[in-house]
């Protein structure tokens, strides 16, 4: 099993009584905005990267960025990474072996501000090796559908 990283873009992410968290406004893979520029209010993205448990991961970096430049870096501390690995492979209580590990990060930009049509993308740096988890395209909405007084 190759390690996988994998995100959702959204506005808004709440924490929710039983340890589950609720994603609001879940984007697919475009955001149109009227004009620009366009900021908006709520930002998140939660970014994940899944990995066999025989391939533990050393070093890990959530980053959001837009275009190339890094609007965000989350580096993991090693202690904190080791730690949340023992903590999921000690819940395997013998019954359904776990097969893989996954790990992830809540990213918030309140506000984000968009000066042009652009792409938000989530990478996941695991070990050194960059993978994109996901990729935003913000473009300009036709100006035929903008509601009027948008």
């Amino acid at each position: 099993m190759n390690r996988v990283a994998y995100c959702h873009f959204c506005d808004d992410v709440r924490l929710e009584v039983g340890n589950k968290s609720s994603l609001m406004g879940v984007y697919g893979g475009d955001l149109q905005v009227p004009s620009f520029p366009y900021v908006l209010p709520k930002f998140a993205v939660v970014t994940f990267i899944r990995t066999h448990i025989d391939k533990p991961i050393s070093t890990l970096v959530f980053e959001v960025r837009d275009g190339s430049d890094v609007l965000v870096r989350h580096e993991v501390p090693p202690e904190e990474l080791a730690s949340a690995q023992r903590t999921i492979l000690a819940r395997d209580d013998g019954s359904e072996p776990a097969q893989a590990v996954a790990l992830g990060a809540t990213t918030f930009l309140s506000p984000l501000s968009l000066n042009q049509p652009t792409v938000v993308k989530a990478v996941v740096i695991c070990d050194g090796e960059e993978m994109i988890a996901g990729k935003l395209y913000v473009r300009q909405m036709d100006q035929a559908l903008v509601p009027a007084g948008a």
